[in-house]
């Protein structure tokens, strides 16, 4: 199956619920410094030519249907091997496979690990995922990562920061300052979930007219991100903050709805029937009547922090920057 294919299947029931036009721009770069005639302020990103080199050559794009995150681990692991200034850690493509491969023996959590396993997660799953849950996705960055920095899965709901939800496009503006953040004070990129869990990216950049660290949410203007369903050259998405918000992005690799449904719910129905991405079923985040929603009905992202009392098993609340105990 191509990836073009892919998506295609993957977004089939998103797509039945768009009307309608599909916003066409042609949002692809392959130069070095960021651009956006839509985006006013600062600019909070990534290093272009590191990133190009982590993804570049024959490493990127991903070669089973399934492991955008591995590829996103690779691409994640690579950028920080280079920024400490040694060789890259999967100089190739087969390496992909190598991470699949130590997902099937190792990495599971204290709490055990879901079942049906799968040929990319394995047993670093406490969910039966179609691919990486993003738990998965922290322990593999973890366990390779070079920087000596903790890695966490980090989730926002907006009940953690409101009494009264609020608008949509507020919650995911809210979300995607803390993203932002990270980007300013780690100058690494993140592995964001995205289309509803079905895929995932590598955040690399962002523009905002205030600082993401006093402002909240703050005035984002675009993001950047990197698509493993491309290459080095062709993978660069940079999109306006409308469209990250309101999905209907059409590029190369398909139509994507990027942050305009919440994990697990693709139509903003509260209708939690995605047998591709559930909630964990093993550990403490496994939803009860009293805390039913997990990663279900929010945001989710993997990326370096300082929390190093805990390991990538524990998920962090976003705004609080705590450490969850429940789901």
């Amino acid at each position: 199956m191509t990836p073009r294919q892919r998506i295609a299947i993957r977004l089939a029931f998103a797509l039945i619920a768009i009307s309608g036009g599909l916003l066409a721009i042609a949002l692809t770069h392959t130069n070095t410094e960021a651009s956006c005639s839509t985006c006013t302020g600062t600019y909070y990103g990534v290093n272009e030519t590191r990133m190009n080199q982590a993804i570049g050559g024959t490493i990127w794009p991903q070669t089973l249907s399934n492991a955008c995150a591995v590829a996103d681990v690779v691409g994640l692991v690579n950028y920080d091997y280079l920024k400490a200034g040694k060789s890259l850690k999967f100089p190739n493509s087969a390496y992909q496979t190598s991470v699949e491969q130590y997902n099937q023996t190792s990495g599971s959590s204290e709490w055990g690990y879901a079942k049906p396993t799968n040929q990319v997660g394995g047993i670093t799953n406490i969910a039966p995922d179609f691919g990486n849950d993003p738990r998965s996705a922290a322990n593999d960055v973890q366990h390779y990562d070079v920087s000596g920095s903790a890695v966490h899965d980090y989730i926002y709901r907006w009940q953690f920061a409101h009494r009264i939800q609020p608008s949509y496009a507020q919650q995911v503006l809210e979300a995607t300052t803390l993203i932002v953040r990270g980007l300013k004070n780690w100058q690494e990129p993140a592995i964001v979930f995205i289309n509803g869990g079905l895929h995932s990216v590598l955040v690399t950049g962002a523009w905002s007219s205030n600082d993401p660290n006093t402002h909240f949410p703050a005035n984002i203007q675009g993001l950047v991100y990197r698509d493993s369903e491309g290459n080095s050259s062709t993978s660069r998405q940079e999109i306006p903050i409308s469209t990250w918000i309101g999905g209907h992005f059409s590029n190369q690799f398909g139509v994507y709805s990027l942050w305009s449904f919440y994990y697990g719910d693709r139509f903003k129905t509260g209708d939690m029937r995605n047998t591709l991405d559930p909630e964990p079923i093993v550990g403490p985040y496994k939803p009860s009547a009293r805390f039913p929603h997990h990663w279900y009905l929010g945001f989710t992202w993997v990326q370096h922090d300082s929390i190093t009392a805990y390991d990538a098993d524990w998920a962090i609340n976003a705004y609080t920057n705590r450490v969850m105990l429940t789901p």
